[in-house]
């Protein structure tokens, strides 16, 4: 049994990486909004393009799961840079060195013939009107960049595989916010060594790589962490609490009601706006769930839902080039228009990007375990 908030983060992960993954399955299968005719057809449209804004909720889930262990590391006085590196590294390294493999092998079958693959050629008509033009590159140095987490700064999502550009913008957070911390600390201790060099450095390094769209962006992460911090206040306890007994608000109320309308709000309005909403909301909805209590929920949808999110960096890292190349299969080049035929398509995708994304994190991250175990001696000998 899991708690409910820990339930409710399990849920969020795999609801927003599936939001991802239909919508970026809509892309390559259907014409664009402005080509839509019918206003039904465009308001399918705009659910299924909630993707971007998905993303966000990703950064403050990372924000509230990693940043709030940093803080509470601060906390206890325990805070050990290697140690945290090395199990950051180690969490994207075991999925993102193989997704950049499968990346290649099936873009050697989606990119045969450019002529039939938007992917593969960027074209024009796609790139005017997609959110994130794409941008394909199978440059070696576009390779390393993608393994040392460069992109986009320094180079170009490897083979088309568009949204690692987030997975660079994750690293970052993890070691900038980690070194500002140690360096804050250490001031107002006054405590003031040459320990400080290593994070002083890092810093630097940032501001030499890192653009403003990774800070305005790091707004969303920096809050997570704040959040983590402020729901595990007595303060924060005790009204949840009380807000749990008087609102029995539950996963599908929150869903609909709540998570759903702000990632609208995301896509519609601007940034200062809707930043702030997300942020809001986002922080209601965990505090929401007792992190005390266990959940109610059936079993075996708890299990379904935690094994969900288990797999959901996988589904987010791969799922791109595998619609690319199913897509190049199905899709003509100006592709479909919206039907009941064309979204049971786009279920049956989606399901069997499910499949394989489950089957790669059976041989990837689901192994993190073991490989940390394996690698930890080794590298307390360095």
């Amino acid at each position: 049994m899991v708690s409910e908030r820990s339930l409710f983060l399990h849920f969020l992960r795999i609801f927003s990486a599936l939001i991802v993954c239909v919508g970026h399955t809509k892309e390559f299968l259907f014409v664009h909004m402005d080509d839509a005719v019918h206003f039904l057809e465009k308001l399918t449209r705009l659910f299924l393009g909630l993707g971007p804004a998905a993303v966000l909720v990703f950064f403050f889930l990372s924000g509230y799961l990693v940043g709030g262990s940093v803080i509470r590391s601060l906390i206890k006085q325990d805070l050990n840079f290697g140690t945290y590196i090395f199990d950051r590294l180690t969490r994207l390294w075991i999925v993102l060195v193989p997704a950049l493999l499968l990346t290649f092998g099936f873009n050697t079958f989606t990119c045969r013939d450019s002529n039939i693959s938007l992917y593969c050629t960027a074209d024009p008509k796609l790139a005017s009107h997609a959110d994130i033009p794409p941008l394909f590159s199978q440059k070696i140095s576009d390779l390393f960049s993608n393994v040392f987490f460069l992109q986009p700064f320094k180079g170009l999502p490897w083979g088309g595989n568009g949204p690692l550009w987030s997975l660079s913008y994750e690293f970052w957070y993890y070691i900038v916010f980690f070194s500002l911390i140690v360096i804050l600390n250490s001031f107002l201790r006054r405590n003031v060594s040459f320990r400080l060099i290593p994070h002083i450095f890092i810093l630097f390094l940032a501001s030499k790589i890192l653009n403003i769209d990774w800070l305005v962006l790091g707004s969303i992460w920096v809050s997570g962490a704040g959040a983590a911090y402020f729901l595990s206040t007595d303060w924060a306890r005790t009204f949840s609490a009380r807000y749990q007994k008087s609102v029995a608000l539950k996963f599908t109320l929150l869903t609909f009601f709540l998570i759903i309308p702000v990632l609208i709000t995301v896509k519609i309005f601007p940034r200062l706006i809707a930043f702030p909403i997300l942020i809001l909301v986002l922080t209601l909805c965990i505090s929401t769930m007792q992190n005390d209590h266990h959940s109610r929920i059936n079993g075996k949808l708890q299990e379904l839902i935690v094994r969900g999110s288990e797999f959901s960096f996988s589904l987010y890292l791969i799922h791109f080039p595998i619609i690319a190349l199913v897509a190049s299969q199905l899709t003509p080049i100006n592709r479909w228009t919206m039907s009941p035929m064309g979204l049971l398509v786009l279920v049956g995708i989606t399901f069997g990007v499910l499949l394989t994304a489950y089957a790669f994190a059976w041989l990837t991250e689901f192994n993190l375990v073991h490989l940390r175990k394996a690698l930890r001696p080794s590298i307390r000998k360095l």
